[in-house]
């Protein structure tokens, strides 16, 4: 069966309302990181329409169109580990969680999109059992080859059931609502947030609200 590799929004994703109005349209875009090799490069790119939607029933500003999770992820090539300020990050995070959850080495931390193991490894090393779950085979390749059990396939119901998953953390939130206080970590569903605008990553943070002011 061949896969879609890209289809067209028809209902909101989150009220499923078919009122949904253009409001920007970025033109054919090649995937993020789909960076071609010297020999790729006369050869045609695929580009794929990147137009924003606005629901007009529940507000929520959304892309028109969604990639095939496989396109976007099979041949992926960004390896966070890369980064020595994305790797000291994790290490201190870790110490957070640890202490905030009250973690010891019997208990089970599974990173889904893990990439190369960045996020898992300080959890590793304190003793714990960790599991990533990493679509892109040839990244989740280069975490078990450095000592990070890593299963190269979408996470889902299934494998949450397998592994008897308790609960999930969700902390790419601070892309809207900013990094908590240290004192509000583990961070309460009533937390209201600290947005900072002058921060390291806030350019990201930022675009994403200026999204939200828009509607």
């Amino acid at each position: 069966m061949k896969r879609e590799i890209i289809k067209k929004v028809i209902a909101c994703r989150v009220c499923k309302s078919k009122k949904l109005t253009k409001v920007f349209r970025f033109g054919p875009t090649p995937l993020a990181n789909a960076f071609l090799t010297k020999d790729q490069l006369d050869l045609p790119e695929a580009f794929y329409p990147l137009d924003v939607v606005f629901c007009e029933n529940c507000s929520f500003l959304q892309l028109g169109h969604v990639a095939s999770p496989h396109t976007l992820f099979d041949k992926y090539v960004y390896v966070s580990s890369t980064s020595p300020v994305f790797v000291s990050h994790f290490k201190k995070f870790a110490v957070d969680i640890v202490s905030g959850f009250k973690l010891n080495n019997k208990s089970f931390i599974i990173d889904i999109g893990s990439n190369d193991g960045i996020l898992l490894k300080p959890y590793k090393k304190a003793g714990m059992r960790v599991l990533g779950v990493e679509p892109a085979k040839h990244i989740a390749k280069i975490a078990r080859n450095s000592g990070i059990p890593t299963v190269a396939e979408f996470f889902s119901f299934d494998l949450a059931k397998t592994k008897q998953v308790k609960s999930i953390l969700f902390f790419s939130s601070s892309e809207i609502y900013g990094d908590p206080q240290p004192n509000a970590i583990p961070t309460k569903e009533t937390y209201f947030g600290n947005v900072s605008s002058i921060g390291h990553r806030s350019c990201y943070d930022e675009s994403k609200r200026l999204g939200r002011l828009y509607v």
